[in-house]
Parts: C-alpha cells; structure tokens; sequence
C-alpha cells in the first residue's frame, strides 16, 4: 500500500502522527523476497535500533491508552512485544528463529495499522449493547515458515468493503489460535470467516496447526455461538467431518481444493449481499447464482 492510499484511509484520525512513522519503517518490508536473507534481517534490525521503532510504537500505546482505546491497546501491545523480542536477539541466534520472529513483528504492524483506519468504526460498534452488535472476525492462516510477510488479500477486502455497513470487521492477519481464542473471548462475535492455509485435518493458525477435534473443544471452552462460520479454504468441507459446525447456526465450507481466484470471488459476493443489508441465506444464495451451483462450496 503507498503512504498516500494509506492516508486516505485513515482520514482525519487521532492517531495518524503516531502511526505514519511506524508506518514508513514496515511497509517497505512488506511481501519482499530480500528479507529472507541473513545480511537484510541484520539490516532491518540495525534500522529498527536506529530510528527507534520500539519507541514509536510505546509513544502510540500511550496516546491509544490516554484515549482508552481497548482493542488497538491489544494490537500495539502485540507489536511492542514483538519489537522487543525481535531486537534482543543477537547474530548467533538461529536464523530460522530470528526470521520467524520478524514475521511476527510484520504481521503484527499489518493487525495494529489496518485496524486503527477503522477506529471510529470500532468505537460506534462497541458502544452497542452486545446484542445490537454485529461483528465479524476474519483470520488468515499462514505458515511463518514458509509464507512471506503480506496482507491477504481477502480478508482486507472484507474489512474495506464492511465500512459503509453495520457490521464491523475485525481482521486479523497471520492469526494465531490465541489471538483468534483472545477476540472471541473479548468481544461480541456474530460471525467467523477464515482465509488461507488449511485442509481436511487442521486450520493453519500461526502458531500451531489446529485439528477439528481442538477446535471445537475450546470453542466449546469458551461457551461460544455465533450466526456464521465460513471457512473459505481448500477441503474444509472435509475438515468438519461433513456436517455443520456445532457452535454457529450456519456454516459455509468448501469441498477439496479451492483456487484463489474462486475464494476471492465467493467471499466479495457473500459479503456484498451481507453488508447489504441480505440475510446470511440470501447472501449464500449469491455465490450459487453467480459462480454456478457446482462450485463445491457447501452450506451447512
């Protein structure tokens, strides 16, 4: 994203003079092949030192803090730790560690720098009752192993195209099964959509893989129920054993694998009805009309 794309989306904000030069360190960064190497994570981490990020970021969580803003708090807090984490390792640490530590500080910049362009939003929807809420929570899977530090492209659509509607997006992405874990826990969540890596045994989460049977033990845990969980990743079909999800009212998966391009174009309809004012069975009824009824997602 260029600075001044960025910009536009936040707007008049409270905190862009906080967030702009966090933001012209990170994004540079963003989906480049060159941070794999050694010699650049040398580099980002001499730079990170050098123009005091971690100090940046500290004066950010202040002025979040003054104004009491709680779900940000938790973003910043989770960059913070990461900078930190990330600037105390030295060369003769492995590199492996050290490069998925970065990723880490990367995905966190993307969770506390999209998600602020939407601070207002956030505000107007949390001053609801709870049961006036209408929050989805979208979660990309990666792999920090083997995925390069990116924006998914899906779930940032979501969350641009839910800011005219009732619905506030929170995304999250490089998901890790806590902060997924952390936000059903904190806040009103009436839908879960998912994105990215995944298959018939386990859910791709950052930190660790999560097969059905722990998935929904701590969903369960956490005496949770929401209206829609749509899993809009390759055999997830197969991954809830064929049938619905116990703890949402609905659910939408997809049978064996599932081409980009196809969970791009399912997930703009769905949400486009839905952000619309379309109940979640109308707006399931757009992905059969436009992409054909053997497409091979299933509405459970």
């Amino acid at each position: 994203m260029t600075k001044e794309e960025y910009l536009e989306r936040l707007g008049d904000n409270t905190f862009k003079d906080f967030i702009v030069p966090i933001f012209d360190f990170f994004e540079k960064y963003l989906d480049n092949d060159n941070t794999q190497a050694p010699d650049h994570i040398d580099t980002i981490q001499n730079n990170m030192k050098t123009q005091e990020i971690r100090h940046k970021i500290a004066l950010l969580l202040g002025k979040l803090y003054r104004e009491k803003r709680r779900m940000l708090i938790y973003f910043c807090w989770s960059l913070l730790t990461n900078v930190h984490q990330f600037e105390k390792m030295d060369n003769e640490v492995d590199n492996d560690k050290r490069m998925k530590k970065w990723k880490k500080c990367g995905y966190s910049y993307i969770n506390l720098s999209r998600n602020l362009t939407y601070d207002l939003q956030i505000q107007e929807q949390l001053q609801k009752k709870p049961e006036h809420q209408k929050i989805v929570l979208c979660a990309s899977m990666v792999i920090l192993e083997e995925d390069d530090i990116r924006v998914n492209e899906e779930i940032d659509n979501i969350q641009v195209h839910s800011k005219s509607s009732n619905y506030l997006v929170i995304a999250i992405h490089g998901c890790s099964f806590d902060q997924f874990k952390n936000r059903i826990r904190k806040n009103h969540i009436t839908h879960i959509h998912i994105a990215g890596h995944a298959n018939d045994t386990q859910l791709e989460f950052s930190d660790a893989p999560v097969r059905y049977k722990r998935f929904c033990n701590h969903i369960q845990q956490l005496n949770f129920h929401c209206e829609l969980l749509f899993l809009n990743c390759c055999k997830t079909y197969e991954y809830l054993q064929k049938k619905s999800f116990p703890h949402s009212d609905n659910s939408i998966c997809h049978e064996d694998d599932l081409i980009p391009t196809t969970a791009l174009d399912a997930s703009y309809i769905f949400y486009a009805n839905l952000f619309s004012g379309l109940s979640i069975n109308d707006s399931w009824n757009g992905i059969n009309n436009s992409l054909g009824v053997n497409n091979n997602y299933c509405f459970l």
